[in-house]
């Protein structure tokens, strides 16, 4: 059963999510070379619908955020939430025309931005004009990794939510 708002897990969509998802992790897990179980083990994450996370600040324009539910420990690795905005997403994709490729590139973004907070790359909690460069990285790591397993009619939806 799904919660009011929480559109994206609706029979209707479910399997969209979970294709774009399948697409998004394994378009990262090329890019950065990361085995299959490492998701499990090293990069711990689950997906939920700004629905249930009502109090959660998003960036202006953004379609999902990422929150910090566990910081881990030396042998437990943190683990994530990424919230993503239903109705927005919904929206985008039926003005792209594409919503697997808008929930895809949504989803790969945030799972570029888990992968350089999990890594150590980049601190959680960057704050100032790092963010900004931090964000360019991201949507240009976004668009490289996925590029290769999208199909070639995607690519133009991919550019418009990549470029920035």
């Amino acid at each position: 059963m799904t919660r009011p708002g929480d559109k994206l897990h609706d029979p209707a969509h479910i399997g969209t999510l979970e294709r774009a998802l399948e697409l998004a992790e394994r378009a990262v897990e090329r890019y950065y070379a990361i085995s299959p179980r490492e998701w499990e083990s090293r990069f711990r994450y689950d997906l939920v619908s700004s629905a249930l996370h009502p109090e959660l600040p998003f960036h202006p324009g953004a379609l999902a955020q990422i929150a910090l539910v566990d910081r881990g420990t030396g042998d437990r690795p943190p683990r994530y939430r990424i919230v993503l905005k239903d109705e927005e997403l919904l929206a985008l994709g039926d003005e792209v025309g594409d919503l697997q490729t808008v929930l895809a590139a949504t989803l790969a973004h945030e799972l570029v931005h888990l992968v350089r907070f999990a890594s150590r790359r980049v601190p959680f909690d960057l704050a100032g004009p790092g963010i900004l460069d931090e964000e360019r990285i991201v949507r240009r790591i976004t668009r490289e990794s996925l590029e290769p397993v999208l199909p070639p009619g995607a690519r133009r939806a991919l550019e418009r939510l990549t470029r920035g």
